[in-house]
């Protein structure tokens, strides 16, 4: 066992040891050379039963009917599954069946359930999958995709955020709920998509989520309240899910930060970005637990984490990269312009600079010589976590898994789908593509209610808009980086950071949202 007990045996060291030996059986009766092929039709059939008819177990997530249909379209997307005219109008009216009359998302149809964060970005995620036109290379809408979307009550959600924000930055679930960073997460995804995101719904929440963050590194649900914001602890231990809800988050609210123009405020309340990309590379297991992730130290694997924290790269290497940035062009030459990308434990000198390159760490290779390799690629095993999904976390009659031993339901399908995927396609945030962006704006009116809310001038508010705008739709596909155990039969559609839905459904929605759309 991989597991120091020292000889005390307790539940968890006993836990570990079991999940051990069930996948290294499972990796000895199904050895990764040759690789496994990913069963794609029984993953189908399987998003297909609960997409239409649910078994009795689920009975307990009545509430979470949103996150239900979101986890079923979000596979068919990865697997490259489309729906039919007829299917997409009904899954259209079934997720506005949960729009409550006061804004917001609910678990189910109001009144009997009222408006939360969480189901509020599954119904919003849900409508960026189905309201594309996918005829369209790139990802466009359809007539009756914006049809749809002009059906979202922007200022009531936006009202009802409002309603859950808290003194100290943070914001409940749901009016009466917990303060939790998913939350946080939640309502940016929405707030960035639909064109919502202002200083006031934001003011004093980087604080809050540093303030979340754990002497491990990863971050908590939630921090302690106190009247002073720089004595607020985390109030749990560092976890896959929070963390990665934290650190999105903390990439959502980039452009509002950056426009802060106290530089000692925006420094005070940064996240330790070193101390999550530690803290995230430890949580992938050993070979003996076959290479997924786990969600918090001394834990058990779980496929989900292959999403959750194997999603955190991407993010961090755009966080790092923008970091870096504004600390240039304070101290620097007003021409000079950093463009570099992140690395384990090395970052790019002016000399260094090479635009599409990062700076890389060094191994030792077959020769006795040392090699430098990309940064990215070294900060987790992608080979070893796709053989864990495709090896210990497939089910042999359909639908993904925790781990060997686990029944495959919604939730660990597409988040293990959603794992392969950060496995095998980088997405880099490229500032130059921000910066194409931003000079491909064209204005576009923000909602008036927002406008009476903001008290912005004109220029303000298409500068506002305009940041937001172009650093959400600043994903780039490295295709150079592609790597796919088992070749491309095993290969999955490309999922964006942060929004955990395909680049080709991201791009149209917010375009149509904020004015960019050229349909």
């Amino acid at each position: 066992m991989s597991y120091p007990d020292d000889g005390v045996h307790t539940e968890t060291s006993r836990s570990q040891a079991e999940t051990e030996q069930k996948i290294t059986a499972t990796m000895a009766t199904t050895p990764p050379s040759p690789p496994k092929t990913l069963n794609r039709s029984a993953h189908a059939s399987f998003l297909g039963r609960h997409l239409l008819s649910l078994p009795s177990a689920y009975i307990s997530l009545d509430a979470s009917r949103p996150w239900l249909t979101y986890w079923s379209l979000h596979g068919f997307d990865l697997l490259g599954i489309g729906l039919d005219e007829e299917m997409k109008r009904r899954a259209i009216e079934t997720v506005f069946s949960f729009q409550h009359p006061t804004g917001g998302f609910c678990g189910g149809p109001p009144p009997g359930h009222q408006p939360h964060l969480l189901p509020t970005y599954a119904s919003v995620m849900t409508l960026a999958i189905l309201c594309g036109d996918h005829s369209k290379k790139g990802g466009g809408t359809s007539e009756m995709g914006r049809a749809a979307w002009a059906r979202l009550d922007r200022k009531g959600m936006y009202e009802f955020f409002m309603r859950c924000k808290q003194p100290d930055g943070g914001f409940v679930v749901c009016e009466g709920g917990e303060v939790d960073v998913r939350g946080i997460y939640c309502l940016l995804v929405c707030a960035t998509l639909l064109d919502m995101l202002t200083p006031e719904l934001v003011e004093g929440t980087a604080t809050f989520l540093k303030n979340c963050q754990t002497y491990e590194g990863g971050f908590a649900s939630a921090s302690f309240p106190s009247s002073n914001p720089s004595v607020c602890p985390a109030s749990a231990e560092a976890h896959g899910g929070y963390t990665s809800c934290a650190v999105f988050s903390w990439f959502l609210l980039q452009p509002l930060l950056r426009r802060n123009e106290k530089v000692q405020e925006r420094q005070a309340s940064s996240i330790d970005i070193d101390a999550v990309l530690r803290w995230g590379v430890m949580q992938q297991s050993y070979a003996v637990e076959g290479g997924g992730f786990r969600g918090r130290t001394n834990k058990l694997v779980d496929g989900c984490y292959g999403w959750w924290v194997g999603g955190l790269f991407a993010v961090l290497d755009s966080v790092v990269q923008g970091e870096e940035e504004a600390e240039e062009a304070v101290v620097a030459e007003p021409d000079v312009t950093a463009t570099g990308t992140f690395t384990s434990g090395t970052q790019i000198q002016d000399g260094d600079k090479d635009e599409g390159k990062t700076k890389g760490d060094y191994v030792l290779g077959d020769g006795g010589e040392w090699e430098e390799v990309q940064g990215r690629d070294m900060l987790f095993n992608r080979t070893a976590l796709q053989e864990y999904i495709l090896i210990a976390a497939q089910s042999d009659k359909g639908g993904l898994r925790d781990k060997p031993g686990k029944s495959p339901d919604l939730y660990h399908t597409a988040n293990n789908l959603s794992g392969l995927s950060s496995a095998q396609h980088l997405v880099r945030h490229l500032p130059s593509k921000v910066r194409e962006l931003e000079s491909h704006w064209k204005p576009s009116q923000c909602p008036s209610w927002l406008t009476e809310r903001t008290k912005e001038t004109e220029a303000e508010s298409q500068e506002r808009r305009r940041s937001i705008w172009a650093h959400s739709r600043g994903w780039v596909e490295d295709e150079e980086s592609y790597l796919a155990v088992g070749g491309d039969v095993n290969r999955v559609n490309t999922t964006s950071p942060v929004f955990n839905a395909l680049l080709l459904r991201v791009r149209p929605m917010v375009d149509f949202f904020y004015g960019q759309d050229a349909d």
